[in-house]
């Protein structure tokens, strides 16, 4: 959706255009110069463990009744879940799983990984990975969470280094004033 915005020549005042083409603050004509295209972009639509239970239940051609029934809760459960009113634990999801016949991946949604765009990560776990050939999948799990847990630590004493130089006491004429 593109809408047009224009200043008010008077006023200043940045504005999407009205069907009277008017200020909204001044009431003056706007004049039709310079137009800037908005474009409204929507967020990308992200999958909730809902919309997999309702998209599997749909492939199944089964209504929320017989899913219930299946696997022996209320219905009004099974909705709560398709709404994202309430969101299962993982022994729930397992459940919805084995009543539809399918793998528990596909019912829970894919998380990006919070540092999967960062090539210096992955080119350190690449090397990581190298040396540590002989751990089990098991050990490197560990490793890898044991990585991550020290890169969000970092980046929490930054951001908590940051707040810190903002509340700086500052020594000014003689006086100790709190710099905001």
């Amino acid at each position: 959706m593109i809408r047009e915005v224009l200043r008010c020549p008077r006023c200043r005042l940045n504005q999407f255009v009205l069907a009277s083409r008017r200020c909204r603050r001044c009431k003056r004509p706007l004049a039709a110069r310079k137009p800037l295209p908005v474009v409204v972009v929507p967020p990308a639509p992200r999958r909730t463990v809902g919309e997999c239970v309702r998209d599997e239940r749909r492939k199944l051609k089964l209504s929320q009744r017989q899913l219930a029934r299946r696997m022996e809760c209320p219905r009004t459960y099974i909705s709560k879940i398709e709404r994202n009113y309430c969101s299962p634990i993982l022994p729930q999801i397992t459940r919805f799983a084995i009543a539809l016949g399918c793998r528990t991946a596909d019912i829970i949604p894919p998380q990006k990984e919070p540092f999967a765009d960062d090539p210096g990560l992955l080119e350190f776990m690449a090397e990581l990975h190298s040396l540590l050939g002989g751990f089990t999948p098991s050990q490197l799990g560990e490793v890898r969470t044991a990585a991550k847990t020290m890169v969000l630590n970092q980046i929490r004493n930054d951001e908590l280094a940051a707040k810190a130089q903002k509340r700086d006491i500052h020594q000014t004429n003689g006086a100790l004033r709190l710099c905001k």
